[in-house]
Formats: structure tokens, sequence, C-alpha cells
């Protein structure tokens, strides 16, 4: 591990999936943040946020759970393998 990285790295991903329903009950419990990029321009939430299922997608839980789950988990073997060759 280089010596400048601190010992415990931690990774944290955080983002909001909408698959499908009326988008008004999720963006009241969405606060408006303190600073805004420009293209925010002031708009609430619930004039940018869009579900899966208004794109278009079919979407089925059980099939996104087990490819979220397979792709977190070989991006942090990835990472782990990485950090014990270092």
């Amino acid at each position: 591990m280089n010596k400048t990285e601190p010992p415990n790295k931690k990774i944290i991903i955080c983002f909001p999936i909408f698959i499908s329903g009326n988008k008004s009950p999720k963006a009241k419990y969405l606060a408006h943040p303190k600073t805004e990029p420009d293209y925010r321009l002031g708009r609430k939430h619930s004039e940018f946020i869009i579900s899966l299922t208004e794109l278009g997608y079919n979407f089925d839980l059980n099939i996104f759970k087990t490819h979220l789950s397979y792709y977190i988990n070989k991006k942090i073997n990835q990472i782990q393998h990485t950090s014990t060759i270092e």
C-alpha cells in the first residue's frame, strides 16, 4: 500500500434509483441542497427526477439486485487484490 494513503480505505456509493411510480412522494424527502450546480437552476427535485419505467425500461427488481450485487462484489475484489499487490 502507498504510505501516503490512509490504512483504512472505504468506498461509499450513494445514488437513488427510482424504478417506477409517482415521484412527488419521493421528492418531498430530498432536501434542497445549500449549494447547487449551475445546471440545476434552482429547480426542485421533482422537476428532474425520472424513473426507469418513465424512460421505457421493463424493470425486474430481482434481476437488478443480482447484477448489482455481482458488479459491486467484482469491484470490491479488484480493489482488495490491488491493495494486496501494492
